[in-house]
């Protein structure tokens, strides 16, 4: 019977032929960037859904297996399909993965996707591999200079920008209009270029959601998912403009399409399902927190779903574990430390540290609402409503708007015994009915 009911399952969360579904690994010298320009090269002529990397593949999707090595400027990848060899391609890297595409039946990389200068290829290479959580000035000035370098290659600004907004987040030394200025430009210059490019939209999308543009990042995902339905970066990305938006229907359904879609169990990948949050299924979003990778933000948000439920003893440890390395920035860290001190039942430091964090914050240009309003929770958990609700307010204004959220976080019951919390709320409630009404979830194809 148990069996029985797998299959059913599976075969209710597989609508397309396990075939398309394709997990791609490599190993050696820039292997997650090689992997990643394979992978963008089958979703930009819509032959695979790629699995993200990391997500463990059901026995039935293809797999296909790199070995890569490098002899000065030269790529040698042996690759393996569903376990046949495929021929050994040699030469830079354009050449090289060039000559895989033809073996995969793919039309071959232009220069837009990777440079025909041998060095600039390796760059590239080593900088798309490179996770956001490694953003530094020296990552982003060598991002930088590939883009000055090879203006056409959208890849390369693909590169720069995950590491440039990532950077522009993290440290407030680094964030001036100007430099806000070259990163949006940079994005509308490699949009221009290459609209149809799945995974540079996603990464749009999901800026312009940190910056408060979530009109914007909705109609751009409405074009892009009408170009590519089922890919599961453009789905993530639209789960997190609505769920910023207020929209959790909408967010709803886009993590069940992805999940139906790669054929895997529900989760928004790399980061903690919160549409299950804000819709008040606090078990739910527990038990999804086994989808993020380990990293500080996986420990946050698992000490933090333990406050939800009244379990301080529980939660302490997740917030002691959250150290720098891993999935999850330096704000996780630093925000799980006041959770940490106050369990701690030091208070006075507790209190210290927030104010230290939210007035670096308040700072920004690139603020991401949805950070700010865990700021205003974590005031609430501290017993200062009135810094509480200054700082939701604030986050409201940053572009996170999703009013059930407000209306529900237990954290701000004192916040929403204030009197101008009936403004703010009604305002939220305004905005996000415009929303619903331009992005139904019927105008996307879901």
């Amino acid at each position: 019977m148990v069996g029985g009911l797998l299959a059913f399952w599976l075969f209710r969360r597989a609508p397309s032929p396990p075939a398309d579904r394709i997990a791609i690994q490599a190993y050696g010298p820039c292997a997650d960037g090689t992997a990643l320009l394979v992978s963008d090269l089958m979703q930009l002529q819509n032959r695979r859904m790629v699995l993200p990397h990391g997500t463990p593949p059901p026995e039935y999707v293809s797999r296909l297996l790199l070995q890569l090595s490098r002899e000065g400027d030269v790529l040698t990848v042996d690759a393996r399909l569903d376990g046949r060899a495929l021929p050994r391609q040699q030469g830079p890297p354009a050449m090289a993965l060039g000559g895989l595409a033809k073996a995969l039946s793919l039309d071959p990389p232009g220069t837009d996707l990777v440079p025909v200068d041998p060095a600039d290829g390796w760059e590239l290479l080593d900088l798309a591999g490179r996770s956001q959580d490694e953003a530094s000035a020296a990552l982003v000035a060598r991002a930088q200079a590939l883009v000055v370098r090879e203006p056409g290659c959208t890849s390369a600004r693909l590169a720069f920008a995950g590491l440039f907004t990532r950077y522009l987040v993290e440290h407030m030394e680094a964030d001036t209009l100007d430099a806000q200025l070259a990163c949006e430009q940079n994005f509308q210059d490699g949009l221009a270029a290459k609209p149809a490019y799945p995974r540079f939209a996603a990464l749009y999308a999901i800026h312009l959601s940190d910056v408060g543009r979530q009109r914007e990042a909705l109609r751009l995902l409405q074009d892009a998912l009408h170009r590519h339905a089922d890919n599961a970066a453009l789905l993530n990305a639209l789960a997190y403009a609505a769920r910023t938006s207020g929209l959790l229907g909408l967010a709803d359904r886009a993590l069940e399409r992805r999940a139906d879609a790669l054929g895997v169990p529900r989760g928004q990948s790399n980061l903690a399902d919160n549409a299950l949050l804000y819709a008040g299924k606090y078990r739910a979003f527990e038990s999804g927190l086994a989808t993020v990778p380990p990293g500080p933000m996986r420990s946050f948000y698992q000490g933090y779903a333990r406050l939800l439920v009244g379990d301080h003893e529980g939660a302490r440890p997740f917030f002691a574990e959250a150290k720098p390395g891993g999935l999850g920035s330096t704000l996780f860290v630093r925000l799980s430390e006041v959770y940490r001190l106050a369990l701690d039942g030091r208070g006075m430091e507790a209190n210290a540290a927030l104010d230290k964090l939210e007035s670096e914050r308040m700072w920004m240009h690139l603020p991401d609402g949805e950070f700010t309003f865990k700021l205003a929770e974590a005031y609430g958990f501290l017993g200062r409503p009135g810094e509480a609700l200054d700082v939701a307010e604030r986050a409201s204004v940053q572009g996170f708007g999703c009013s059930p959220w407000f209306e529900r976080a237990p954290f701000l019951s004192g916040a929403r015994q204030l009197p101008r919390w009936i403004s703010l709320d009604g305002h939220l409630r305004e905005r996000q009915k415009l929303l619903e009404e331009a992005f139904p979830v019927s105008s996307f194809p879901l």
